[in-house]
């Protein structure tokens, strides 16, 4: 792994965090052939963000042992990096036992990622977190765990929505149109609910968390398009 700036003031290589935040601005975003590899397995919608946090992500290094935080099935590891050395954890019993059989991963652990315990210290050399943190109510105690796992000088790669993610829904953008805004920010602020996101932050925001954390290198890159 690439060394950090700051490695001669420390005695070991910090470690680095790029934040993938789902709000574009520019850029190809994934093929018909990319897309019809996820389609298959999850609804349009979701498939076609999905598909470019996957085709974003299979253009990254990445080196194991790799944790994926909030792992799901484990479909998104198996189709963004097949093979490689990885460990699942997910505090749902049931997408933790998908994940187990989907082969994906040597180990699946099914256990909040709040709970230090549930991983061995400075072990991963890799972690990615696709758009799972957002849901963790205890964000700090999350981001330690995660930093608290990995090795000096690994990499932790956080997909994060942005802020004003609904903004770019297509009803959203119809109820402003028509002078509605009002029922428009309710409609967003109800999704938000639904889908459980308790931290929905600027880019400024996760990077202090994450400094707090211990992650010292941090980059932002933003992801995707209005369109996706």
């Amino acid at each position: 792994m690439p060394r950090s700036s700051v490695d001669q003031l420390q005695a070991l290589p910090p470690q680095r965090t790029k934040i993938l935040r789902e709000h574009p601005p520019k850029g190809s975003e994934f093929s018909f052939l990319e897309f019809f590899e996820y389609f298959p397995h999850v609804p349009t919608a979701l498939a076609i963000k999905e598909c470019v946090r996957l085709k974003r992500m299979k253009e990254l290094p990445i080196v194991g042992p790799v944790l994926d935080v909030g792992c799901g099935d484990g479909l998104f590891t198996s189709l963004a990096h097949p093979g490689v050395d990885a460990w699942g954890i997910d505090i749902n019993e049931r997408e933790a036992a998908r994940a187990q059989a989907s082969r994906a991963y040597r180990q699946v652990i099914c256990q909040s990622i709040t709970e230090t315990s549930a991983l061995p210290a400075a072990f991963f050399a890799t972690c990615i977190a696709n758009c799972s943190l957002e849901h963790v109510p205890d964000i700090r105690a999350a981001l330690r765990t995660v930093r608290g796992a990995m090795q000096p000088g690994g990499i932790f790669y956080l997909i994060v929505p942005a802020p004003q993610w609904t903004t770019t829904l297509p009803l959203r953008r119809a109820l402003s149109k028509v002078g509605l805004g009002d029922l428009g920010r309710a409609y967003g602020a109800a999704l938000d609910a639904q889908f459980a996101h308790h931290h929905l932050y600027p880019a400024a925001r996760w990077e202090q968390l994450l400094r707090e954390a211990g992650f010292v290198e941090i980059e932002h890159e933003p992801l995707g398009s209005d369109g996706s």
